[in-house]
Protein backbone atom coordinates (compact mmCIF):
# COMPACT_ATOMS: atom_id res chain seq x y z
CA UNK A 1 0.00 0.00 0.00
CA UNK A 2 3.20 2.34 0.83
CA UNK A 3 4.02 1.77 -2.77
CA UNK A 4 0.87 2.28 -4.57
CA UNK A 5 0.55 5.79 -2.36
CA UNK A 6 3.74 6.33 -3.61
CA UNK A 7 3.26 5.52 -7.38
CA UNK A 8 -0.06 8.29 -6.68
CA UNK A 9 2.09 11.09 -5.44
CA UNK A 10 4.54 10.88 -7.87
CA UNK A 11 2.06 10.76 -10.72
CA UNK A 12 0.26 14.03 -9.16
CA UNK A 13 3.78 15.55 -8.90
CA UNK A 14 4.04 14.68 -12.65
CA UNK A 15 0.91 15.61 -13.71
CA UNK A 16 1.38 19.13 -11.68
CA UNK A 17 4.52 19.83 -13.28
CA UNK A 18 3.21 18.78 -17.20
CA UNK A 19 0.29 20.92 -16.21
CA UNK A 20 2.17 24.13 -14.32
CA UNK A 21 4.43 26.67 -16.33
CA UNK A 22 7.48 27.97 -14.97
CA UNK A 23 6.10 30.87 -12.21
CA UNK A 24 4.97 33.82 -14.36
CA UNK A 25 4.02 35.80 -11.21
CA UNK A 26 5.53 38.62 -12.92
CA UNK A 27 4.09 38.29 -16.12
CA UNK A 28 0.75 40.22 -17.06
CA UNK A 29 -2.02 37.53 -16.74
CA UNK A 30 -3.23 38.99 -20.27
CA UNK A 31 0.11 37.71 -21.60
CA UNK A 32 0.58 34.90 -20.53
CA UNK A 33 -1.43 32.82 -23.51
CA UNK A 34 -0.94 35.50 -26.42
CA UNK A 35 2.17 32.96 -27.63
CA UNK A 36 3.12 29.29 -28.42
CA UNK A 37 5.66 27.82 -29.21
CA UNK A 38 6.05 24.51 -31.34
CA UNK A 39 8.99 22.22 -32.35
CA UNK A 40 9.23 19.71 -34.97
CA UNK A 41 12.67 17.27 -34.29
CA UNK A 42 14.02 15.93 -37.73
CA UNK A 43 12.83 12.65 -38.63
CA UNK A 44 10.57 12.42 -35.60
CA UNK A 45 7.15 11.75 -36.70
CA UNK A 46 5.20 14.32 -34.20
CA UNK A 47 5.70 17.63 -33.63
CA UNK A 48 5.79 19.54 -29.93
CA UNK A 49 3.54 21.32 -29.30
CA UNK A 50 2.46 22.83 -25.29
CA UNK A 51 0.21 19.78 -25.18
CA UNK A 52 2.91 17.44 -25.68
CA UNK A 53 6.11 16.50 -24.05
CA UNK A 54 9.63 16.08 -25.50
CA UNK A 55 11.81 13.35 -23.76
CA UNK A 56 15.62 14.98 -23.40
CA UNK A 57 18.16 11.71 -22.85
CA UNK A 58 21.21 12.71 -21.75
CA UNK A 59 24.20 12.79 -24.26
CA UNK A 60 21.87 12.96 -27.16
CA UNK A 61 22.32 15.23 -30.59
CA UNK A 62 19.23 16.19 -32.76
CA UNK A 63 18.07 18.82 -35.03
CA UNK A 64 14.87 21.19 -34.20
CA UNK A 65 12.82 23.37 -36.00
CA UNK A 66 10.78 25.77 -34.15
CA UNK A 67 7.64 27.72 -35.35
CA UNK A 68 5.80 30.74 -32.78
CA UNK A 69 2.53 31.66 -33.52
CA UNK A 70 3.52 30.23 -37.11
CA UNK A 71 6.45 31.79 -37.35
CA UNK A 72 10.29 30.48 -37.82
CA UNK A 73 12.56 31.18 -34.70
CA UNK A 74 15.78 31.20 -35.71
CA UNK A 75 17.77 29.85 -33.46
CA UNK A 76 15.13 27.81 -31.43
CA UNK A 77 14.55 28.00 -27.41
CA UNK A 78 14.13 25.39 -25.77
CA UNK A 79 12.73 25.59 -22.17
CA UNK A 80 15.50 23.44 -20.60
CA UNK A 81 18.67 24.07 -18.88
CA UNK A 82 19.70 20.92 -20.17
CA UNK A 83 20.15 21.80 -24.24
CA UNK A 84 22.67 23.71 -26.02
CA UNK A 85 21.26 24.76 -29.42
CA UNK A 86 24.24 25.37 -31.82
CA UNK A 87 23.12 29.09 -33.61
CA UNK A 88 24.19 28.14 -36.95
CA UNK A 89 21.34 25.99 -39.50
CA UNK A 90 21.60 23.66 -41.06
CA UNK A 91 19.57 22.69 -44.13
CA UNK A 92 18.26 19.68 -43.92
CA UNK A 93 15.75 17.32 -46.03
CA UNK A 94 14.24 15.83 -47.25
CA UNK A 95 13.01 14.29 -44.00
CA UNK A 96 10.70 10.88 -43.47
CA UNK A 97 7.60 12.67 -44.70
CA UNK A 98 9.56 13.80 -47.74
CA UNK A 99 8.55 17.55 -46.89
CA UNK A 100 11.42 19.56 -48.89
CA UNK A 101 14.03 21.17 -47.06
CA UNK A 102 14.06 23.63 -44.60
CA UNK A 103 16.38 24.86 -41.65
CA UNK A 104 17.06 22.78 -38.19
CA UNK A 105 19.38 23.66 -35.22
CA UNK A 106 21.63 21.23 -34.12
CA UNK A 107 20.73 20.48 -30.11
CA UNK A 108 23.17 18.85 -27.59
CA UNK A 109 21.43 17.47 -24.46
CA UNK A 110 24.28 17.68 -21.55
CA UNK A 111 25.91 14.52 -20.31
CA UNK A 112 24.56 15.69 -16.84
CA UNK A 113 20.90 14.94 -16.31
CA UNK A 114 18.37 14.16 -14.26
CA UNK A 115 17.01 10.84 -15.26
CA UNK A 116 12.72 11.16 -15.76
CA UNK A 117 12.22 14.12 -14.08
CA UNK A 118 9.35 15.73 -15.54
CA UNK A 119 9.44 19.48 -16.61
CA UNK A 120 6.78 21.95 -17.44
CA UNK A 121 7.24 24.21 -20.46
CA UNK A 122 7.36 27.72 -21.22
CA UNK A 123 9.70 30.65 -21.42
CA UNK A 124 9.94 34.31 -22.17
CA UNK A 125 10.00 36.27 -25.25
CA UNK A 126 11.00 39.76 -25.63
CA UNK A 127 13.68 42.23 -23.73
CA UNK A 128 11.85 45.07 -22.84
CA UNK A 129 8.24 43.71 -22.19
CA UNK A 130 8.70 40.11 -22.52
CA UNK A 131 5.56 37.84 -22.33
CA UNK A 132 5.06 34.12 -21.58
CA UNK A 133 5.10 31.59 -24.54
CA UNK A 134 3.84 28.29 -23.97
CA UNK A 135 6.18 25.64 -24.98
CA UNK A 136 6.31 21.40 -24.97
CA UNK A 137 7.27 19.75 -21.57
CA UNK A 138 10.13 17.69 -21.40
CA UNK A 139 11.19 14.73 -19.47
CA UNK A 140 14.74 13.63 -18.63
CA UNK A 141 16.12 9.85 -19.55
CA UNK A 142 19.30 8.37 -19.12
CA UNK A 143 21.75 8.00 -21.95
CA UNK A 144 21.27 5.33 -24.55
CA UNK A 145 22.33 4.83 -27.93
CA UNK A 146 20.97 2.70 -31.09
CA UNK A 147 22.75 -0.64 -31.21
CA UNK A 148 21.73 -2.67 -34.86
CA UNK A 149 22.99 -6.36 -35.55
CA UNK A 150 22.93 -7.99 -38.84
CA UNK A 151 21.32 -11.34 -38.48
CA UNK A 152 25.05 -13.24 -39.06
CA UNK A 153 25.61 -11.05 -35.90
CA UNK A 154 27.73 -7.94 -37.02
CA UNK A 155 27.20 -5.01 -34.85
CA UNK A 156 26.35 -1.03 -36.14
CA UNK A 157 26.46 1.84 -33.88
CA UNK A 158 24.59 5.05 -34.22
CA UNK A 159 25.63 7.13 -36.88
CA UNK A 160 27.47 4.15 -38.77
CA UNK A 161 27.45 3.05 -42.60
CA UNK A 162 25.87 -0.27 -43.82
CA UNK A 163 28.14 -0.71 -46.73
CA UNK A 164 26.02 -3.08 -49.26
CA UNK A 165 27.40 -4.95 -52.58
CA UNK A 166 24.95 -4.44 -55.82
CA UNK A 167 22.39 -6.70 -55.00
CA UNK A 168 22.97 -7.53 -51.44
CA UNK A 169 20.60 -7.58 -48.44
CA UNK A 170 20.98 -7.51 -44.97
CA UNK A 171 18.76 -8.45 -41.94
CA UNK A 172 18.93 -5.70 -39.20
CA UNK A 173 17.09 -6.04 -35.45
CA UNK A 174 17.44 -3.07 -33.28
CA UNK A 175 18.45 -2.37 -29.19
CA UNK A 176 20.04 0.03 -27.08
CA UNK A 177 22.90 0.26 -25.02
CA UNK A 178 22.07 -0.97 -21.68
CA UNK A 179 18.41 -2.73 -22.97
CA UNK A 180 15.36 -1.16 -23.93
CA UNK A 181 13.58 -0.38 -20.88
CA UNK A 182 14.04 2.45 -18.76
CA UNK A 183 12.90 3.38 -15.69
CA UNK A 184 9.67 5.76 -15.59
CA UNK A 185 7.83 6.50 -11.89
CA UNK A 186 8.28 10.06 -11.87
CA UNK A 187 6.09 10.27 -14.87
CA UNK A 188 4.15 7.47 -15.17
CA UNK A 189 2.63 4.81 -12.96
CA UNK A 190 4.62 2.11 -13.56
CA UNK A 191 8.25 2.28 -12.62
CA UNK A 192 9.72 1.13 -15.81
CA UNK A 193 8.19 1.68 -19.20
CA UNK A 194 9.65 -0.88 -22.21
CA UNK A 195 10.44 0.70 -25.77
CA UNK A 196 10.35 -0.94 -29.14
CA UNK A 197 12.09 0.12 -32.35
CA UNK A 198 10.43 1.47 -35.55
CA UNK A 199 12.07 2.26 -38.79
CA UNK A 200 11.07 4.72 -40.92
CA UNK A 201 12.25 4.01 -44.84
CA UNK A 202 11.06 6.16 -47.32
CA UNK A 203 14.04 7.76 -48.20
CA UNK A 204 16.07 4.68 -48.84
CA UNK A 205 13.50 4.09 -50.81
CA UNK A 206 13.53 7.34 -52.83
CA UNK A 207 17.79 6.37 -53.18
CA UNK A 208 16.39 3.80 -54.81
CA UNK A 209 16.67 0.81 -51.92
CA UNK A 210 14.87 -1.83 -51.84
CA UNK A 211 12.87 -1.97 -47.70
CA UNK A 212 9.82 -3.87 -47.23
CA UNK A 213 7.16 -2.54 -45.73
CA UNK A 214 6.90 -5.67 -42.70
CA UNK A 215 9.99 -6.81 -40.65
CA UNK A 216 10.97 -9.96 -42.07
CA UNK A 217 10.40 -12.50 -38.84
CA UNK A 218 12.36 -15.42 -37.85
CA UNK A 219 11.42 -17.43 -34.76
CA UNK A 220 10.82 -14.58 -31.56
CA UNK A 221 12.99 -11.95 -33.90
CA UNK A 222 12.12 -9.41 -36.26
CA UNK A 223 14.20 -7.78 -38.61
CA UNK A 224 14.57 -4.76 -41.06
CA UNK A 225 15.57 -5.84 -44.46
CA UNK A 226 17.43 -3.54 -46.81
CA UNK A 227 18.27 -4.31 -49.96
CA UNK A 228 20.70 -3.03 -52.76
CA UNK A 229 19.92 -3.71 -56.48
CA UNK A 230 21.36 -4.85 -58.87
CA UNK A 231 21.28 -1.50 -61.16
CA UNK A 232 21.63 0.81 -57.96
CA UNK A 233 25.59 3.32 -58.87
CA UNK A 234 28.07 2.47 -56.96
CA UNK A 235 28.42 5.32 -54.04
CA UNK A 236 24.12 5.59 -53.79
CA UNK A 237 23.20 6.44 -50.07
CA UNK A 238 20.67 6.70 -47.86
CA UNK A 239 19.86 7.39 -44.31
CA UNK A 240 17.29 5.02 -41.86
CA UNK A 241 15.85 6.97 -39.07
CA UNK A 242 15.55 4.42 -36.34
CA UNK A 243 12.93 5.65 -33.40
CA UNK A 244 12.19 3.41 -29.95
CA UNK A 245 9.21 4.62 -28.31
CA UNK A 246 7.07 3.20 -25.33
CA UNK A 247 5.70 -0.13 -25.62
CA UNK A 248 2.33 1.27 -24.64
CA UNK A 249 1.65 3.88 -27.44
CA UNK A 250 1.71 1.17 -29.98
CA UNK A 251 0.17 -1.93 -28.80
CA UNK A 252 -2.42 -2.25 -25.87
CA UNK A 253 -6.23 -1.15 -25.59
CA UNK A 254 -5.40 2.13 -25.27
CA UNK A 255 -2.51 2.77 -27.94
CA UNK A 256 -2.31 5.64 -30.30
CA UNK A 257 -0.16 4.16 -33.04
CA UNK A 258 2.87 5.05 -34.12
CA UNK A 259 2.04 8.22 -36.27
CA UNK A 260 1.11 9.50 -32.28
CA UNK A 261 4.16 8.10 -30.05
CA UNK A 262 6.92 10.56 -29.00
CA UNK A 263 10.63 9.10 -29.61
CA UNK A 264 12.09 8.73 -26.53
CA UNK A 265 15.24 7.63 -28.39
CA UNK A 266 16.83 8.50 -31.72
CA UNK A 267 19.06 7.15 -33.75
CA UNK A 268 20.08 6.89 -37.60
CA UNK A 269 21.79 4.15 -39.88
CA UNK A 270 23.36 4.97 -42.88
CA UNK A 271 23.67 2.91 -46.40
CA UNK A 272 26.12 2.77 -49.15
CA UNK A 273 26.95 0.85 -52.19
CA UNK A 274 30.18 -0.07 -52.69
CA UNK A 275 32.28 1.87 -55.45
CA UNK A 276 33.10 5.63 -55.43
CA UNK A 277 30.51 7.86 -56.02
CA UNK A 278 30.71 10.19 -59.27
CA UNK A 279 30.92 13.86 -58.27
CA UNK A 280 28.65 16.37 -59.91
CA UNK A 281 30.68 19.58 -59.47
CA UNK A 282 29.31 22.19 -57.45
CA UNK A 283 26.49 19.72 -55.50
CA UNK A 284 28.67 19.93 -52.44
CA UNK A 285 25.28 18.37 -50.10
CA UNK A 286 24.91 15.65 -52.83
CA UNK A 287 21.29 16.58 -53.32
CA UNK A 288 21.40 16.39 -57.07
CA UNK A 289 21.03 19.98 -57.67
CA UNK A 290 23.51 22.85 -57.97
CA UNK A 291 22.28 26.07 -55.32
CA UNK A 292 23.39 28.69 -54.04
CA UNK A 293 23.57 26.28 -50.39
CA UNK A 294 26.30 24.63 -52.51
CA UNK A 295 28.30 27.84 -53.00
CA UNK A 296 27.70 28.88 -49.62
CA UNK A 297 29.16 25.57 -48.45
CA UNK A 298 32.21 26.23 -50.53
CA UNK A 299 32.79 30.00 -49.62
CA UNK A 300 32.84 28.37 -45.86
CA UNK A 301 35.18 25.64 -46.92
CA UNK A 302 37.93 27.92 -48.73
CA UNK A 303 37.89 29.80 -44.57
CA UNK A 304 37.84 26.23 -42.98
CA UNK A 305 34.58 26.97 -41.38
CA UNK A 306 33.91 23.64 -42.98
CA UNK A 307 35.87 20.70 -43.04
CA UNK A 308 35.22 18.24 -46.18
CA UNK A 309 39.26 16.63 -46.26
CA UNK A 310 40.85 16.36 -49.44
CA UNK A 311 39.60 14.20 -51.87
CA UNK A 312 36.56 13.46 -50.51
CA UNK A 313 33.39 13.98 -52.65
CA UNK A 314 32.26 17.65 -50.97
CA UNK A 315 36.05 18.87 -51.50
CA UNK A 316 35.85 17.80 -55.00
CA UNK A 317 32.35 19.25 -55.49
CA UNK A 318 33.77 22.57 -54.31
CA UNK A 319 36.55 22.72 -56.19
CA UNK A 320 34.71 23.30 -59.44
CA UNK A 321 38.06 24.98 -61.37
CA UNK A 322 39.78 22.09 -60.72
CA UNK A 323 43.15 23.29 -58.65
CA UNK A 324 43.13 21.45 -56.19
CA UNK A 325 42.38 23.90 -53.54
CA UNK A 326 39.18 25.17 -52.85
CA UNK A 327 38.83 29.49 -52.86
CA UNK A 328 35.89 32.21 -53.11
CA UNK A 329 36.47 31.61 -56.82
CA UNK A 330 35.46 28.04 -56.85
CA UNK A 331 31.78 29.72 -54.65
CA UNK A 332 31.18 32.43 -56.96
CA UNK A 333 31.45 29.79 -59.97
CA UNK A 334 29.21 27.87 -57.76
CA UNK A 335 26.31 30.56 -57.40
CA UNK A 336 27.08 31.44 -61.10
CA UNK A 337 25.79 28.16 -62.36
CA UNK A 338 23.16 28.32 -59.77
CA UNK A 339 21.51 30.32 -61.69
CA UNK A 340 22.55 29.29 -65.24
CA UNK A 341 25.32 31.51 -66.07
CA UNK A 342 28.14 29.10 -65.76
CA UNK A 343 28.95 25.60 -67.14
CA UNK A 344 30.35 23.57 -64.28
CA UNK A 345 31.09 20.53 -66.78
CA UNK A 346 33.30 22.47 -68.92
CA UNK A 347 35.62 23.91 -65.87
CA UNK A 348 38.61 21.95 -63.91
Amino acid sequence: MIKTAKKGVALLLSLLLMLTVFTAAQIPAAAQDEHSAVYYVYNDLVSYGPDSAMFLTAGARFYVRQEIDGEPAEPPILASPYVTVDPTPVLLGPDVFGRPQQQYYRCTVSENVPECMAMSGGFLMGFEDPVFCKSCATITAEKKELVATTKDGKVYHDGDTVVLQPGETVLLSFDLTGGAEIPSSAWSTSETQFLVPGWFADGLRCAGFTVPEDPVFEGDMFYASVSAGEGLAAGTQGVLPVRFVQQRHVFGENAIGWENAMAVYRGDLYFKVAGEQAVKPGDVDGDGEVSAMDARYALRRSVDLEDYSEGSPAFLACDVDGDGIVTATDARLILRASVGLEDLEKLG
